[in-house]
């Protein structure tokens, strides 16, 4: 118990910001991520009633930092606060987060999925992207684990938005990355979604950056996907838990291959990904079996 309440310790020196939700008393489950992608990551359960806090995971750029079960360390309340057996002060802060040693660090309350009930998704959406050379790639989506990140794709895919677009940053061994109107990786629709991550509250999105799998680009906010997607070329485990993966490859793994071939020069930043030739995207389009996706909650 007491090496992970040292790591906690040093875990909370730096400070993240909480995601808008709706708090009743310090209750439920928390994450610890510090954003702009540390690297750690940490779970927590509160419950006062019982007077304890379970600590569930925690790693390190995805690498668990113990592999023994959930540790529990009792909480006791003083006023509006509760303190742990190890000293740590807890309070409910803003929007739902949680206070932690008086403004040290935030730990932010887990998001549930957003999943409309009176929607029944008999089969998941299957998206086709072509390619200018006529090659495609087809992709099933998950919306029961990302349905906003889902519903934003199909939305953006069917409305034509991506036609045209290319393939702006192609890192072969890595991932090819689209979507940006501008075609340099600045661009946007307009507005930007919540990040379906678990780094980002909504720890039910189990999906790991292996190859083949679609996954939404951001900033280092965490709140900033809008458009741009990237498709991974290779396994990239360090990604989990920090970018919403909603998709996987089911057929084109050749086209993927080809794409990721294509010869590229640096960047401003140093990364060879400049693609030397245009990679354009002829159409994304999405079968919904019926579905209706275009309600969906949009930032900014």
């Amino acid at each position: 118990m007491k090496r992970i309440a040292i790591l906690l310790s040093v875990l909370l020196v730096c400070g993240c910001t909480a995601p808008a939700a709706t708090a009743s008393g310090i209750d439920g489950k928390y994450v610890y991520a510090p954003e702009g992608g540390s690297g750690i990551y940490g779970e927590y359960v509160i419950d006062t009633k019982a007077g304890t806090m379970t600590v569930n995971e925690v790693n390190i750029f995805g690498t668990p930092y113990r592999n023994d079960a959930a540790l529990v360390e009792t909480i006791t309340q003083n006023g509006d606060e509760w303190t742990s057996e190890e000293g740590m002060v807890f309070s409910e802060g803003a929007d739902g987060s949680l206070d932690v040693n008086h403004g040290v660090a935030t730990l932010q309350r887990v998001i549930e999925p957003q999943v409309q009930e009176d929607t029944e998704v008999k089969q998941n959406p299957i998206a086709t992207i072509t390619m200018a050379d006529g090659k495609t790639m087809t992709l099933e989506l998950f919306p029961a684990i990302a349905p906003i990140t889902v519903a934003n794709f199909v939305t953006l895919a069917n409305s034509g938005f991506y036609d045209g677009l290319k393939f702006h940053r192609i890192y072969s061994g890595f991932m090819i990355q689209g979507g940006c109107p501008k075609g340099d990786g600045t661009g946007d629709p307009g507005y930007s979604i919540r990040g379906e991550f678990a780094a980002n509250g909504f720890v039910q999105n189990n999906i790991s950056h292996t190859r083949g799998v679609i996954s939404m680009a951001r900033s280092r906010s965490y709140n900033s996907a809008g458009s741009q997607f990237f498709i991974m070329h290779a396994d990239s485990p360090f990604l989990n838990a920090q970018y919403a993966a909603f998709g996987m490859l089911t057929d084109g793994f050749d086209t993927l291959d080809a794409i990721a071939a294509t010869p590229v020069t640096t960047n401003l930043y140093g990364e060879k990904s400049v693609p030397l030739e245009d990679v354009v995207i002829a159409s994304v389009r999405v079968e919904t079996f019926g579905v209706d996706y275009s309600s969906f909650e949009k930032l900014q």
